[in-house]
Protein backbone atom coordinates (compact mmCIF):
# COMPACT_ATOMS: atom_id res chain seq x y z
CA UNK A 1 0.00 0.00 0.00
CA UNK A 2 1.24 3.46 -0.91
CA UNK A 3 1.43 6.09 1.66
CA UNK A 4 -0.20 9.06 0.64
CA UNK A 5 1.03 12.53 0.81
CA UNK A 6 -0.17 16.03 1.34
CA UNK A 7 2.23 18.74 -0.96
CA UNK A 8 2.10 22.39 -2.41
CA UNK A 9 2.72 22.16 -5.89
CA UNK A 10 4.48 25.81 -7.07
CA UNK A 11 5.55 25.97 -10.75
CA UNK A 12 4.35 26.29 -14.32
CA UNK A 13 2.69 24.04 -16.76
CA UNK A 14 4.37 20.49 -15.46
CA UNK A 15 2.22 21.34 -12.73
CA UNK A 16 -0.72 23.00 -13.94
CA UNK A 17 -1.68 22.32 -17.62
CA UNK A 18 -4.67 24.00 -19.09
CA UNK A 19 -7.52 22.50 -19.93
CA UNK A 20 -7.81 22.77 -23.92
CA UNK A 21 -11.15 22.35 -25.51
CA UNK A 22 -9.75 20.36 -28.24
CA UNK A 23 -7.69 16.87 -28.40
CA UNK A 24 -3.83 17.18 -28.26
CA UNK A 25 -0.92 14.68 -28.75
CA UNK A 26 0.31 15.14 -25.58
CA UNK A 27 1.98 12.29 -23.51
CA UNK A 28 -0.54 10.83 -20.84
CA UNK A 29 -3.16 12.37 -22.96
CA UNK A 30 -4.92 16.15 -22.80
CA UNK A 31 -5.45 18.05 -19.94
CA UNK A 32 -2.94 15.61 -17.85
CA UNK A 33 -0.38 17.09 -15.96
CA UNK A 34 1.84 16.07 -12.64
CA UNK A 35 -0.55 17.30 -10.25
CA UNK A 36 -3.63 15.80 -11.49
CA UNK A 37 -1.31 12.49 -11.75
CA UNK A 38 -0.57 12.89 -8.41
CA UNK A 39 -4.45 13.30 -7.61
CA UNK A 40 -5.50 10.55 -9.32
CA UNK A 41 -2.80 8.39 -7.01
CA UNK A 42 -4.68 9.48 -3.59
CA UNK A 43 -2.46 12.45 -2.83
CA UNK A 44 -3.29 15.73 -1.66
CA UNK A 45 -1.62 18.51 -3.86
CA UNK A 46 -2.29 22.23 -2.80
CA UNK A 47 -1.43 24.01 -6.13
CA UNK A 48 -0.26 27.33 -6.69
CA UNK A 49 1.70 26.92 -9.97
CA UNK A 50 0.03 28.46 -13.40
CA UNK A 51 0.71 27.04 -16.97
CA UNK A 52 3.46 29.70 -18.37
CA UNK A 53 4.84 30.91 -14.96
CA UNK A 54 8.28 31.60 -15.44
CA UNK A 55 11.04 30.89 -11.90
CA UNK A 56 11.89 34.72 -12.01
CA UNK A 57 8.25 35.71 -11.07
CA UNK A 58 7.77 32.88 -8.69
CA UNK A 59 10.96 33.95 -6.56
CA UNK A 60 9.48 37.46 -7.11
CA UNK A 61 5.95 37.07 -6.13
CA UNK A 62 6.78 35.03 -3.19
CA UNK A 63 3.66 32.60 -2.96
CA UNK A 64 4.48 30.07 -1.72
CA UNK A 65 5.51 31.51 1.67
CA UNK A 66 2.47 32.34 2.45
CA UNK A 67 0.88 29.05 1.97
CA UNK A 68 4.32 27.50 3.89
CA UNK A 69 3.42 29.13 6.65
CA UNK A 70 -0.09 28.52 7.02
CA UNK A 71 -0.25 24.72 5.97
CA UNK A 72 1.59 22.06 7.16
CA UNK A 73 3.22 20.40 4.53
CA UNK A 74 4.81 16.70 4.03
CA UNK A 75 6.41 18.17 0.74
CA UNK A 76 7.24 21.17 -1.30
CA UNK A 77 6.98 20.33 -5.10
CA UNK A 78 9.00 23.10 -7.08
CA UNK A 79 9.71 23.07 -10.95
CA UNK A 80 10.54 25.76 -13.33
CA UNK A 81 12.94 27.67 -15.60
CA UNK A 82 11.47 26.17 -18.72
CA UNK A 83 9.83 29.59 -19.49
CA UNK A 84 12.80 31.74 -18.44
CA UNK A 85 15.02 30.04 -20.88
CA UNK A 86 12.97 29.72 -23.49
CA UNK A 87 9.07 30.88 -23.11
CA UNK A 88 10.64 34.42 -24.78
CA UNK A 89 11.25 32.81 -28.11
CA UNK A 90 15.10 34.12 -27.83
CA UNK A 91 16.77 30.88 -27.86
CA UNK A 92 18.57 31.43 -30.86
CA UNK A 93 20.20 34.34 -29.02
CA UNK A 94 22.35 31.56 -27.37
CA UNK A 95 23.19 29.67 -30.47
CA UNK A 96 25.97 30.03 -32.82
CA UNK A 97 25.10 29.80 -36.39
CA UNK A 98 25.25 26.40 -37.18
CA UNK A 99 28.97 24.64 -38.55
CA UNK A 100 29.72 21.84 -40.42
CA UNK A 101 31.37 19.16 -38.07
CA UNK A 102 31.25 21.37 -34.66
CA UNK A 103 29.20 19.38 -32.04
CA UNK A 104 26.00 20.28 -30.88
CA UNK A 105 28.23 21.73 -27.78
CA UNK A 106 29.79 23.76 -29.52
CA UNK A 107 27.08 25.49 -31.25
CA UNK A 108 26.15 27.20 -27.48
CA UNK A 109 27.35 29.72 -26.34
CA UNK A 110 28.43 30.59 -23.18
CA UNK A 111 25.51 33.15 -22.69
CA UNK A 112 23.10 30.09 -22.23
CA UNK A 113 25.32 28.43 -19.30
CA UNK A 114 24.73 32.16 -17.90
CA UNK A 115 21.42 31.56 -17.99
CA UNK A 116 21.58 28.48 -16.53
CA UNK A 117 23.36 29.34 -13.31
CA UNK A 118 21.27 32.17 -12.88
CA UNK A 119 18.57 29.66 -12.82
CA UNK A 120 19.94 27.31 -10.73
CA UNK A 121 20.18 30.40 -8.17
CA UNK A 122 16.79 30.95 -8.36
CA UNK A 123 16.02 27.47 -7.27
CA UNK A 124 18.21 27.34 -4.54
CA UNK A 125 16.49 31.17 -3.19
CA UNK A 126 13.52 29.60 -3.17
CA UNK A 127 14.40 26.25 -1.75
CA UNK A 128 15.73 28.32 1.08
CA UNK A 129 12.86 30.54 1.31
CA UNK A 130 10.87 27.17 1.69
CA UNK A 131 12.92 25.80 4.22
CA UNK A 132 12.71 28.76 6.46
CA UNK A 133 9.06 29.22 6.05
CA UNK A 134 8.09 25.23 6.12
CA UNK A 135 5.92 24.46 8.71
CA UNK A 136 7.17 20.80 8.33
CA UNK A 137 10.85 20.21 10.15
CA UNK A 138 11.45 17.22 8.76
CA UNK A 139 13.80 19.04 5.86
CA UNK A 140 17.27 18.62 7.46
CA UNK A 141 19.73 21.24 7.27
CA UNK A 142 22.06 18.98 5.94
CA UNK A 143 20.30 18.06 3.39
CA UNK A 144 19.78 21.98 2.23
CA UNK A 145 23.37 22.26 2.78
CA UNK A 146 23.89 19.80 0.07
CA UNK A 147 21.17 21.08 -1.80
CA UNK A 148 22.69 24.80 -1.31
CA UNK A 149 26.73 22.86 -2.24
CA UNK A 150 25.15 21.36 -5.29
CA UNK A 151 23.48 24.39 -6.96
CA UNK A 152 26.56 26.71 -6.36
CA UNK A 153 28.64 23.86 -7.67
CA UNK A 154 27.00 23.27 -10.67
CA UNK A 155 26.61 26.91 -11.02
CA UNK A 156 29.72 27.83 -11.64
CA UNK A 157 30.58 25.21 -13.35
CA UNK A 158 28.22 25.87 -16.06
CA UNK A 159 29.32 29.60 -16.39
CA UNK A 160 32.87 28.55 -16.52
CA UNK A 161 32.19 26.74 -19.70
Amino acid sequence: MTRKFVALAEGDSWFNLPDFPISLPIAGGADTDLVRELQKRGHRIDGIAHFGDTLTAIADAQDFVTALQKTHYAAFLLCGSGNDLLGSGDLWKHLHIYHFGWSAKEHIKKSFYIEVAQMALLFQEIIELALENSRTRSYGSSAMAMTTRSLKKAASGWVNR
